[in-house]
């Protein structure tokens, strides 16, 4: 049968004072999805997760949990997990006895709370550390230990708060996949918040991002990266970052085309009427995007650009180019490397190039 949204969101509010923090959130999250929040700091992704549940209050709107209204019910009732980065553990106590702290408390019967606790132990791979005192774990242990505890209980719900923040590059890499890996083993929701653009983009099913509390897009990774709703989805997603161009509309012979200082580009689209009265040969600026990885050096391009500089970062190149014939040079980054000092010839693969009112930051195609 169908599987039902096991997570609604409708019209949530909080205020502090006269600040919005989060404004008007509506969602609806299948179950044993991995969501993430994501969004610049500060844009209300901590303050979601403490709703949802139950340590921040609602002040307009609901949240359901399997079609059940769960904003009255004390944390305790809501059965979720949260891990954040003040989630202690008794670096006294074992392995063990950190695991099954949760359930000891909430009086679960002694024989579930060793059953549950080996599962959990197992699942996480901390087997041969179960009697090892917390302190002598190295930091991806102790992370382990949090996430065995919080799915010890079987909540319906894991809530994680941007706990990977500070560990280093490549055990980051490793949880990363290790919470994923969770997410698929159990099959229950899993809602993450991070500003870091590449762990929501490797980690979700999908992402909501917000913007000063405001939800601007909630999609699949995929579509993210491709078509971003706004510009600050566009830039927030992608490294080097997306390439952005002031422009107007002109149209020539019935041709389109976008131009900014030094470029002129050809726009293969029929623009809707109404777009065409309010952008064409009007003062009224566009934003041409379009990431690094979609430029291609080719003789017949219809950017002639100079080389400003060439770095490499690993295996990748990244070169630096900005317009010959500006005076004022508007740099763009391209995925490949190039000659510094000399002249090149660029395309863009129209295919994935975007285009947002520069005022309202919204997509126009």
């Amino acid at each position: 049968g169908e599987k039902m949204a096991l997570i609604t969101i409708k019209n949530f509010t909080r205020k502090y004072s006269t600040r919005y923090v989060v404004k008007d959130f509506s969602l609806e999250i299948a179950n044993g999805e991995f969501t993430v929040l994501t969004g610049m700091k500060e844009s209300g992704k901590t303050t979601i997760l403490r709703a949802i549940c139950g340590l921040d209050t609602v002040d307009q709107g609901e949240i359901y949990v399997d079609g059940n209204l769960v904003n009255k019910l004390e944390p305790k009732d809501r059965n979720m997990a949260l891990i954040n980065k003040d989630t202690p553990l008794d670096l006294n106590a074992s392995v063990f006895e950190n695991i099954g702290k949760g359930m000891k408390l909430r009086k679960f019967p002694k024989e579930e709370i060793e059953s549950r606790t080996k599962k959990a132990i197992d699942l996480l791979g901390l087997t041969d550390y179960a009697n090892r005192l917390t302190k002598n774990l190295t930091p991806g242990q102790k992370y382990r230990v949090l996430l065995a505890r919080a799915i010890s209980r079987e909540p319906k719900i894991v809530i994680i708060d941007d706990i990977l923040k500070d560990v280093e590059q490549g055990l980051r890499r490793e949880l990363r996949n290790e919470i994923v890996k969770l997410n698929k083993r159990l099959k229950i929701n899993f809602i993450y918040a991070t500003d870091n653009a590449v762990e929501a983009l490797s980690m979700a099913d999908k992402i909501a991002f917000l913007e000063e509390g405001v939800l601007t897009q909630y999609d699949t990774p995929q579509n993210i990266y491709n078509t971003p709703k706004t510009l600050p989805v566009a830039t927030f997603f992608g490294n080097p970052k997306i390439n952005l161009l002031q422009s107007n509309f002109i149209e020539e012979d019935g041709k389109l085309y976008a131009t900014a200082e030094g470029f002129k580009i050809f726009l293969n689209v029929a623009l809707p009427k109404e777009v065409k009265e309010k952008y064409v040969d009007k003062k009224r600026k566009v934003t041409l995007a379009f990431r690094p990885e979609d430029i291609t050096c080719d003789d017949n391009g219809e950017l002639t650009v100079l080389v400003d500089q060439c770095d490499q970062y690993g295996e990748n190149f990244v070169s630096i180019v900005c317009s010959q014939e500006a005076e004022e040079p508007t740099y763009l980054s391209v995925c490949k490397q190039l000659e510094v000092q000399s002249v090149v010839k660029l395309a863009i693969d129209k295919k994935h190039l975007l285009c947002y009112d520069t005022e309202s930051e919204m997509l126009l195609f």
